[in-house]
């Protein structure tokens, strides 16, 4: 019985401990309008932060779009050139000029893709490597080794340090 006992007077001495600790919160009358301030104040400054956090997103969101707009201006007035010659070549009747301008023509784009960073992905006699070339054909009894590129059927192109279309090659075997 004297278990029961002392487990109730336990019992009964945290019970006190807890309402005296609620009690004596309510009674420092200041320490509840210091901690109202101190909420109101904290929630301010939630909703400043969360504004300028909303602010950063749509100021990126708008750089990022005048970037795209920059570097799709610049790659533009690259190309232009190249256009205008494209039409003079249109316009032209002699077939030895046509070609002589065809021929301008593709080594002004080149040189255009070249200052965009554009690079040609190197095929011909190289190791096949399926991260660079798109294998469509094999071929017997060629001058190459085998799993050796013998042909480009289309360029490849590289962008920096990505491929932006692999070469389209055959391989011998």
């Amino acid at each position: 019985m004297s278990e029961k006992k002392d487990k109730k007077v336990k019992e009964t001495a945290v019970e006190e401990e807890k309402v005296e600790t609620v009690e004596t919160a309510p009674e420092e009358n200041g320490g509840t309008n210091e901690l109202e301030a101190k909420l109101a104040e904290a929630q301010e400054h939630i909703l400043r932060i969360h504004a300028e956090f909303e602010n950063y997103k749509k100021r990126t969101v708008r750089e990022k779009g005048e970037l795209y707009s920059a570097a799709a201006a610049e790659v533009i007035t690259k190309l232009l050139p190249v256009f205008d010659n494209l039409e003079r070549a249109g316009a032209c009747t002699d077939f030895e000029s046509l070609k002589q301008g065809v021929d301008m023509i593709l080594a002004s784009f080149h040189s255009c893709l070249e200052s965009c960073g554009v690079k040609e992905v190197e095929a011909l006699g190289k190791e096949f490597d399926p991260n660079l070339h798109n294998a469509v054909l094999q071929e017997e009894g060629t001058e190459y080794e085998p799993n050796t590129v013998c042909d480009v059927l289309q360029k490849g192109y590289i962008l920096g340090e990505r491929l932006v279309r692999p070469a389209m090659v055959k391989v011998a075997q």
